[in-house]
């Protein structure tokens, strides 16, 4: 008796979980906040995150549809021109390092000018942040290791807590296929300002390479 009970209690937990999954699956965005909505979400795997003695690390890999978008809404170029810049974004890989502190741990001082005692160690700091950052982060792909090819940073002066830095990353020739190819993204984050060490932020590829409306924007639909 308890065998043949056992059988269709399964059966109805299984019929029942996969109403529950089908009904929470998430569908693609349709609309430029519906997809910003989307790439913020951590489950959707655009974000990592740390956190390390009351200071958050924030790696977000910007993928060429937002880009694109962005460009759009800033009205830099046209809607013709998204073939030939969705090319040249494919090409890269952009990852965006936002460093602030922890909000519950959060202070009206600049995080970022905390044990600072004198000019020299703030023109230090200024420049470190402004120009050295790009020497302190990595892209692992397989067994290739990239350094980036282009760096951001735009100093805001402590009218906000924490700092967002740009970092563009590309092969150095057609033969490295590792950089496009592998299932993995390791962002590697050497932190020399506050000496928390070394970060891991890896990304899937099967995750990211998601262009829910590239699709959309190259055959000109409204967004």
């Amino acid at each position: 008796m308890r065998k043949s009970n056992y059988i269709p209690l399964v059966f109805v937990i299984c019929i029942v979980a996969s109403f529950v999954f089908s009904g929470c699956k998430k569908s693609d965005p349709e609309t430029y906040n519906e997809y910003l909505s989307w790439i913020n979400d951590p489950d959707n795997g655009y974000i990592k995150e740390r956190r390390v003695w009351g200071i958050v690390y924030q790696a977000r890999y910007l993928p060429s549809d937002y880009l694109v978008l962005k460009d759009l809404k800033d009205k830099t170029i046209d809607l013709k021109n998204t073939d030939s810049l969705f090319s040249i974004y494919d090409s890269c890989l952009t990852i965006m390092l936002t460093i602030g502190p922890n909000n519950e741990l959060q202070e009206k001082t600049d995080l970022f000018m905390n044990g600072v005692k004198d000019l020299n160690e703030f023109k230090e700091r200024v420049q470190l942040l402004s120009f050295n950052m790009s020497e302190q982060i990595k892209l692992k792909t397989g067994n290739l290791i990239s350094k980036p090819v282009l760096y951001n940073y735009e100093n805001i002066y402590g009218l906000k807590p924490d700092r967002d830095f740009i970092f563009v990353f590309a092969p150095e020739s057609l033969s490295q296929k590792e950089f496009y190819s592998s299932d993995t993204l390791d962002v590697i984050y050497e932190d020399k300002i506050f000496g928390t060490g070394i970060h891991h932020f890896i990304f899937l590829r099967n995750q990211i390479n998601r262009k829910p409306l590239q699709n959309k924007l190259k055959n000109q639909i409204s967004i």
